[in-house]
C-alpha cells in the first residue's frame, strides 16, 4: 500500500525555456535618390531592436524591426554617408507548458552579414541575426519532510535555500526632449544611436519593488548634410520605476534587471526654428526575481522496522542566493588602425559577451567586447576600423563558498579614447561587470513510499539484545536498518551520540 508523506512546497525560480532562432538576412538594396553615389563601403551592419514579446498560451511570440545600416563616402566630395533599410520581423518559440508568473528575457544576436556594392547604387546583401529568448517561472518543488508512519525511521537533512517569493515584470516607456548642446551645429540626420540601460538601486516595500537607474544615450548625427559634417552629444536620463511584486519586503533580495526593448529618436525644432531638440522615446523593460532565505528539511532515506519498503527516489538543487556582484572596471587597449590618423570622430561598441565562474578565491570575470572607430586619416579622408578586445577582472571572493553558479552579464558603459601616435589610439572602456552567484548542493530524497503489508520482515526473536562487532567508519543507520531497530536505540543502549562507529568495537543492539 502507498504510505502518507508530508510535503512542503518550495518556490524556485527554475528556467522552463532556453533557444535562440536565426533570421536570414537577403536583400538587394538600392540607394534612395537623395542618397550620392557609393565610392567605398566603410561599414556594414544589421541591427534588430526587439520591439514586443508576449506570452500566450504555450506560445512566445517576439516581434521587432531589422535595421540594415549603410556607412560608407560618396564619389564626389569624400564624405561619410548613412543609408538604411528596415524590415519587421516576428518569431514564435514553442513553450513545453504554459508557465506561471513568467519572466522573459531575450536578445537579439549577429550572427554574420556581408555586403557587396554591385554599381554605385546597389547593393547586395546577405548575412543572419538570432533572437535568443529564456522564460524564467516561479515553480513550486514539492519536498518531503516527513513519513508520519508506524514504524517508519527517517534519515533527515536540513538544507539552507532560497525560496523565490516573486517574480515580476513590467515595461515601461521613458520619453525625453534633449538638447543639442551649445557650441554644437544643429542635427539634420541622425546615423547612430546607443541606448543602454542600467539599474543603480533597488529597494524593497510591501509588495513594490522601486528600481532605480539611467539610461545612457549616444548618438551620432550629421550637422551639415552638404558638408558631411559629423557630431556626437551623449546624455544620461535618470529613471525610476515601481514594479508590483507580491510577497517582497524589506528582507528580500533581489536580483533586478532593465532591458531597452526599443527606441525611436527624431529631430525637433526649437522655439527659434533651429533643429537643435532630439525627441527620445524608450521602450524598457523592469524584471524582478526576489528571494528569501529558509531551512528545509528532507527526508533523504527511510526503512521500516515492520515491513520492507519500495522507495523512490529524486535528485534535487537547492540553491541560495549568496551575494548580486555589481563592479564598474576600467580596462585600457590600445589599436592599431593602420593608417595616420589626425582626429577621431567616434568609437563605440556593438559586441560584447562575458562569463564568470569562481576559481582560486575569485569570481573571475572572462569577457570581450568591440571597438568601432571613425577616424579622419591625414588624406583628410574617413575611415573605419573595429577591433574584438579580450579583458580578465578578479572580484575577491576569499573566505565564501567554492561550489557555486554565476549568472554573469556585462554593461559597455563607455568607451572614450586617445591618440597615442600616427597610427594608434587608446580606448578606454568603462565596463559594468554583474554576477548573481548563488550556491548550489544537489541532494538524493525520497519522493513516493509503499509497502507490501502482508509480507512482514523477518526478525530474530531469540534475543532481546544482540552483540555486533562493528567496523571504523560504520554507519549506525546502517546497522540499524539491517537488526530492525532504530539508530536512537542503539546510540542510547550503547551511550553513543555519534553517526559513525569512530573505532572497531563492540555494539549491543537491542531487539525490540
Amino acid at each position: 500500500m502507498d504510505y502518507n508523506v508530508s510535503q512542503e512546497e518550495l518556490a524556485i525560480g527554475k528556467t522552463v525555456f532556453e533557444e535562440c532562432q536565426e533570421q536570414p538576412v537577403d536583400l538587394d538594396f538600392s540607394l534612395p535618390d537623395y542618397c550620392p553615389d557609393i565610392q567605398r563601403i566603410l561599414k556594414c551592419q544589421v541591427y534588430p531592436r526587439i520591439t514586443m514579446r508576449n506570452i500566450s498560451g504555450d506560445r512566445l511570440e517576439v516581434e521587432g524591426i531589422s535595421n540594415v545600416k549603410l556607412l560608407y563616402l560618396d564619389e564626389e566630395k569624400r564624405k561619410v554617408r548613412c543609408c538604411e533599410h528596415s524590415d519587421p520581423f516576428s518569431i514564435s518559440f514553442h513553450l513545453k507548458d504554459t508557465p506561471q508568473n513568467p519572466v522573459v528575457f531575450t536578445k537579439a544576436r549577429v550572427d554574420y552579414i556581408n555586403c557587396r556594392a554591385v554599381s554605385p547604387r546597389k547593393l547586395d546583401i546577405h548575412g543572419a541575426f538570432s533572437i535568443c529568448a529564456k522564460v524564467v517561472s516561479k515553480t513550486n518543488q514539492a519536498i518531503v519532510y516527513d513519513i508520519p508512519e508506524k514504524g517508519i525511521q527517517q534519515k533527515k537533512q536540513s538544507i539552507s535555500a532560497s525560496r523565490v517569493v516573486s517574480t515580476a515584470q513590467q515595461v515601461f516607456s521613458v520619453s525625453e526632449v534633449l538638447e543639442i548642446g551649445q557650441g554644437k551645429p544643429e542635427a539634420e540626420s541622425v546615423i547612430r544611436t546607443d541606448v543602454t540601460a542600467l539599474v543603480q538601486d533597488t529597494k524593497t516595500v510591501a509588495n513594490k519593488m522601486i528600481l532605480k537607474g539611467e539610461v545612457l544615450l549616444k548618438i551620432l548625427y550629421v550637422g551639415n548634410l552638404e558638408e558631411g559634417e559629423l557630431e556626437t552629444m551623449e546624455y544620461s536620463v535618470p529613471v525610476s520605476q515601481i514594479v508590483d511584486a507580491d510577497g517582497v519586503d524589506e528582507t528580500s533580495m533581489c536580483d533586478a534587471k532593465m532591458e531597452v526593448l526599443g527606441y525611436e529618436v527624431q529631430i525637433r525644432t526649437d522655439s527659434s526654428g533651429e533643429d537643435s531638440l532630439l525627441a527620445v522615446d524608450i521602450k524598457l523593460a523592469a524584471s524582478v526575481i526576489a528571494y528569501t532565505d529558509t531551512e528545509i528539511q528532507i527526508v533523504t532515506d527511510a526503512y521500516s522496522t515492520e515491513y520492507d519498503l519500495n522507495l523512490d527516489y529524486q535528485n534535487l538543487d537547492f540553491d541560495r542566493l549568496l551575494e548580486s556582484i555589481k563592479d564598474s572596471y576600467i580596462h585600457k587597449n590600445t589599436v592599431d588602425v593602420g593608417v595616420n590618423i589626425t582626429r577621431v570622430i567616434d568609437v563605440w561598441n556593438e559586441i560584447s559577451s562575458i562569463t564568470a565562474q569562481q576559481e582560486n578565491g575569485q569570481i573571475l570575470f572572462k569577457g570581450k567586447y568591440n571597438a568601432c572607430i571613425l577616424a579622419i586619416g591625414s588624406d583628410g579622408e574617413p575611415i573605419y576600423t573595429e577591433k574584438m578586445i579580450d579583458f580578465e577582472y578578479a572580484h575577491d571572493w576569499t573566505g565564501k563558498p567554492d561550489s557555486v553558479t554565476c549568472d554573469s552579464s556585462m554593461t559597455v558603459v563607455s568607451l572614450s579614447y586617445r591618440i597615442t601616435g600616427a597610427n594608434g589610439i587608446e580606448v578606454r572602456a568603462e565596463l559594468g561587470l554583474s554576477a548573481v552567484i548563488h550556491s548550489r548542493r544537489t541532494c538524493r530524497a525520497v519522493c513516493y513510499v509503499s509497502a507490501d503489508e502482508s509480507k512482514p520482515r523477518a526478525k530474530d526473536s531469540s534475543a532481546s539484545l544482540i552483540l555486533y562487532y562493528a567496523d571504523e567508519g560504520e554507519k549506525i543507520w546502517d546497522i540499524a536498518r539491517r537488526y530492525c531497530t532504530s539508530v536512537e536505540a542503539i546510540q542510547q543502549e550503547n551511550d553513543i551520540t555519534e553517526e559513525e562507529i569512530p573505532n572497531k568495537s563492540m555494539l549491543l543492539i537491542p531487539v525490540s
